[in-house]
């Protein structure tokens, strides 16, 4: 329905408005259109209702002067057929009713498939492998080489250990025997060599013309490690000082440094009992700083060192009497094992000694890299290791534990090459035996 709101001319002050509103009624709506009557429906719509009356389709089609559509052929290929389906048609179906299950008495049911002929029995394989002449070589290889592996080595029968254990114990006695015999009997037997290092002449020399009651600076730089192979030079060195009445003052950039030189002196002073130790050696102690109380010492040394190991005023005892610098000393000299405190000393301090000269007593490991500076007169003089003990020894004409030591070493050298020729010979002999001798198969 349609509705309408008209409002009235304006009005003035205390009219009302009038309001007419105007429904349409149903009479006068739009019409609906009307169904076709039974005898007025077009005859190609009467086709589709026609479907009790029988006939074919196309037929009434064609009477009405209709043709029937053609299907492509792709479309007409698609087009299922009635023959050999197999198939139900539609009516079957719906008069078919079902007799068990849950839907038993339903009309209408689909059948299920008879799928007996849909599948097929699977076929049969050969387990056998089948492989060429080729792959049947190479597994058999494969099969010899695995057996191989897995198959036990007979282990080679080992001789017996006593004999062995025997032959070490007696090779053991053997070379303490040769090691003990130049101690124990003290026959120098064995040569020195006749031709003396001129480095270590040099040493010799310089404290053989020391004036008496001279200065010299002994640093001792050694670990206790090695103190066997350097005391044992030392010791002859400052005996030979003490020979001299040459006065001693001690120093060490090593912690250790001063309880060995006490050890040393000690010793020495056994020998040289004519020597004045409270008179004529100073032990200064500890010099900390490495390099850096290296150049403390040599620029201030009342500084850097002014006390003894006892304590006391270092600069005041007898034994640095009138010495206020290092050059005033007669000679330094370095006791070390250490390459790099020796190339310290000849670095930081040998420049500023002036004609003081700077000897070194070192074991046979840092001799090699002292003797440039030795060809290079930066060091005046080297002994060096057991040898160079041994030859200072026979310069001094006075044998002692480094030539007893020389021959000790010298018998052990003899003793493993004896036993290696004897090694060798039992080698040689028991493989002779073993195979035959060559010579007489040829």
């Amino acid at each position: 329905s349609g509705i309408q709101a008209e409002s009235g001319s304006p009005a003035s002050s205390g009219d009302e408005a009038s309001i007419f509103v105007e429904a349409k009624t149903p009479d006068e709506a739009a019409p609906a259109p009307t169904p076709f009557a039974g005898d007025e429906m077009p005859d190609w719509l009467s086709l589709t209702s026609d479907q009790g009356s029988g006939g074919n389709l196309g037929d009434k089609v064609a009477a009405f002067g209709l043709e029937p559509a053609e299907l492509p052929g792709w479309l007409e290929a698609m087009k299922p057929t009635e023959s050999g389906t197999g198939s139900r048609s539609d009516q079957e179906i719906d008069n078919l009713t079902e007799q068990r299950g849950p839907l038993a008495g339903v009309n209408g049911v689909l059948p299920l498939e008879d799928l007996t002929g849909v599948y097929s029995r699977p076929p049969t394989y050969s387990t056998r492998l089948l492989i060429s002449e080729r792959q049947r070589a190479h597994t058999t290889l494969l099969e010899t080489v695995l057996l191989e592996e897995t198959t036990p080595t007979a282990l080679p029968i080992k001789p017996a250990l006593a004999p062995l254990k025997l032959a070490r114990i007696f090779i053991g006695i053997l070379l303490i025997l040769m090691l003990l015999f130049p101690l124990i009997t003290n026959s120098h037997s064995m040569l020195l060599p006749a031709l003396f290092p001129p480095e270590t002449v040099a040493l010799y020399n310089s404290i053989e013309t020391l004036p008496e009651n001279s200065a010299v600076l002994l640093v001792v730089d050694y670990e206790p490690g090695l103190s066997g192979e350097v005391s044992l030079s030392a010791e002859q060195v400052v005996r030979h000082l003490m020979a001299r009445n040459a006065r001693l003052a001690i120093i060490s950039t090593i912690p250790t440094g001063p309880a060995l030189a006490q050890d040393l002196i000690s010793r020495a002073a056994s020998i040289q009992t004519a020597y004045d130790l409270t008179n004529q050696v100073v032990n200064l102690g500890y010099l900390a700083g490495g390099t850096t109380g290296l150049q403390e010492f040599v620029q201030n040394p009342q500084t850097a060192a002014g006390y003894t190991l006892d304590l006391l005023p270092a600069w005041s005892q007898p034994a640095l009497a009138g010495i206020t610098s290092l050059n005033q000393f007669a000679s330094v000299i370095v006791l070390t094992d250490n390459q790099e405190i020796s190339r310290s000393w000849i670095e930081q301090v040998q420049p500023s000694l002036g004609g003081t000269p700077l000897f070194m007593v070192a074991s046979a490991q840092a001799a090699p890299l002292i003797q440039p500076y030795v060809e290079s007169g930066q060091v005046q003089g080297l002994l060096a290791g057991l040898m160079g003990s041994a030859v200072y020894e026979q310069i001094m004409l006075q044998p002692g534990n480094a030539t007893q030591y020389w021959d000790a070493y010298q018998y052990g050298i003899l003793a493993a090459v004896l036993l290696t020729l004897a090694g060798v010979l039992l080698q040689i002999i028991t493989y002779l035996r073993q195979h035959g001798n060559p010579q007489a198969g040829a």
